[in-house]
């Protein structure tokens, strides 16, 4: 069962790359190829989860581009890049934590400035981001990007001003990302851009209310679903509901 509390493109994926262990900075460019007016152009930035990488998520949410295609929006190009920290057991992560830390209790995120800097190239190169779908980490860090849009300028690193202001957000098991806390929580949702927090009842990886209270600061839409820590793309109505999210 899914519910949503509240309420064009194509992702269409044409060209996927690997990215290499020598090279955390790989990244995946799924260009439209079916658009003929260059208006309809639109970009969406896939932030991956921790030990994913940017290919490998594109992948996995080709059913979500499949849905866009059914539904009849326009299309749109994606570019997925791969986190800049290398994982012991393999994958990436947007941040490193201290041991026994979680993103909900830790005071630092290490080795974020890497992703700030990373991500800051991405857009100078393939921006501006007309949208943002992210996973578990990848969520946390659109939150925080939205907050840098959002707020007021302050001292880096909490201030991370990189995104357009008519950026939108799908963010799917999120937890709530405790350094940036204070700044998200002086958030005026009217100054967010739109977002979908989609939010699994049994997600065991991250607790559900640590995502209803950052959408709850955030000031956007919930979509609950009965999965656990995954972007529901196997529940018919919430597939459907991220894809009108696109509209």
């Amino acid at each position: 069962m899914t519910s949503l509390s509240k309420p064009s493109g194509v992702l269409h994926a044409t060209a996927l790359r690997s990215p290499k262990r020598t090279s955390p900075r790989a990244h995946v460019k799924a260009m439209q190829v079916e658009a003929s007016d260059s208006s309809t152009h639109r970009r969406c930035l896939f932030l991956h989860g921790k030990g994913g990488n940017g290919p490998k998520f594109a992948n996995a949410l080709q059913p979500l581009q499949d849905e866009l295609v059914s539904i009849g929006l326009p299309p749109v190009e994606v570019v997925a890049p791969t986190a800049p920290h290398a994982l012991p057991g393999g994958g990436y992560a947007w941040w490193n934590l201290a041991a026994g830390e979680r993103s909900f209790t830790a005071a630092e995120f290490i080795g974020f400035e890497a992703t700030l800097e990373l991500l800051r190239e991405e857009v100078r190169a393939n921006g501006p981001f007309d949208f943002m779908v992210g996973h578990s980490q990848g969520a946390m860090l659109a939150a925080i990007l939205l907050a840098g849009r959002a707020g007021p300028p302050c001292s880096a690193p909490n201030h991370v001003w990189i995104l357009q202001p008519h950026v939108r957000a799908i963010l799917c098991g999120a937890a709530w990302p405790a350094p940036f806390g204070a700044k998200i929580e002086a958030l005026s949702p009217a100054n967010v851009p739109r977002t979908l927090h989609c939010i699994g009842a049994a997600d065991n990886v991250n607790p559900p209310e640590m995502a209803r209270k950052l959408g709850g600061c955030l000031g956007g839409e919930v979509l609950e679903h009965d999965g656990g820590h995954v972007v529901p793309l196997t529940d018919r109505d919430a597939l459907r509901k991220m894809a009108e999210f696109f509209s």
